[in-house]
């Protein structure tokens, strides 16, 4: 049963990909690839409803993985929904230039690397499998007012992205560069951080280390207590940044893509806040976690929170 999730996840991309019809000929072959329906492509392509648009293709995704686990549509849905609405944006509106490809690139990365890691996580790691089954308290169908809400704000998020492919700049070029990199910095600094603490909380399980706290505290756990809500935040603004060249004097791409950066950014520092205490709590007193609290950032590191200039690998 537990492979019904990543399944089901399939199934959502599966599903957006049902051809639109028959090629009558040569002419067909330059139209729009199948992916996403084509009244969800023309709407993603030109118009206001490109938002709208984002928010139906990531509701398509996060209803089936909702109804199977209500805790999915934080987690697992939220990276599957990201990664779709990028594939989908870039099926509808194809990229045009080096830099629309990169920004694509590194949204799709982001998106199906986020997914699969917490699936993964779920799956081989008993805590929080049951962590996950405990949101699992309101009947199924009830379930189904959360799931507008949730897409429209991931559409959000994801906006600034749709906005690049269908403006490439042409002013402000290097602002573009500058904010495609930073998401390309932030996804990566995120997947590293994800992936050491993984490793560090199998070997904490498996030798039965519960109580004592045993890190990570090396690599960038150094100069920051969570890096991968660093990696998620410093995605999104890039994600932001990239897009502001395309934006134009509308209104609608700042809106949204403004509040979804203030979104994530609010959800992440309650997250580092809530996880501190929760360490504090449960390891205080300790002598290396202790240590390793004072000398390190909570959302940032520690050198762009007042800490010693640079210092990112310490000895406890």
């Amino acid at each position: 049963m537990r492979a019904l999730a990543a399944a089901t996840a399939l199934s959502s991309v599966l599903a957006l990909q049902a051809p639109r019809g028959p090629l009558r000929g040569p002419e067909s072959r330059t139209t729009r690839p199948a992916m996403p329906p084509a009244v969800v492509a023309e709407a993603l392509a030109k118009g206001p409803l490109g938002v709208p648009a984002l928010a139906a293709v990531a509701g398509a995704v996060l209803a089936p993985l909702t109804l199977y686990r209500q805790g999915y549509s934080f987690s697992v849905g939220y990276g599957s929904a990201v990664g779709v609405m990028a594939l989908a944006a870039t099926r509808a509106v194809p990229p045009t230039t080096q830099l629309a490809t990169l920004t694509a690139g590194a949204t799709l990365f982001y998106g199906f690397r986020l997914a699969l890691h917490l699936l993964a996580r779920q799956l081989t790691v008993p805590d929080i499998a049951e962590r996950i089954k405990a949101f699992d308290k309101t009947p199924r169908l009830k379930r189904l007012p959360l799931i507008p809400s949730l897409a429209l704000f991931y559409a959000c998020m994801t906006s600034p992205l749709l906005y690049a492919l269908r403006t490439p700049p042409t002013k402000y070029l290097k602002v573009a560069q500058i904010g495609c990199g930073l998401a390309w910095a932030g996804s990566i600094i995120e997947a590293v951080a994800d992936a050491q603490k993984f490793l560090q909380k199998r070997r904490d399980y498996s030798q039965k280390a519960d109580g004592t706290f045993t890190g990570p505290m090396g690599g960038l756990y150094a100069s920051c207590r969570h890096p991968n809500y660093f990696g998620e935040v410093l995605f999104w603004f890039g994600l932001f940044v990239a897009g502001v060249p395309s934006f134009g004097s509308q209104i609608i791409p700042y809106t949204a893509g403004g509040l979804g950066l203030w979104g994530i950014y609010g959800i992440m520092s309650g997250a580092t806040k809530r996880l501190d205490g929760k360490q504090a709590d449960k390891y205080g007193g300790q002598p290396v976690y202790d240590a390793w609290r004072a000398r390190t950032g909570g959302l940032f590191p520690k050198f762009f929170a007042g800490g010693d200039k640079g210092r990112v690998f310490y000895d406890v």
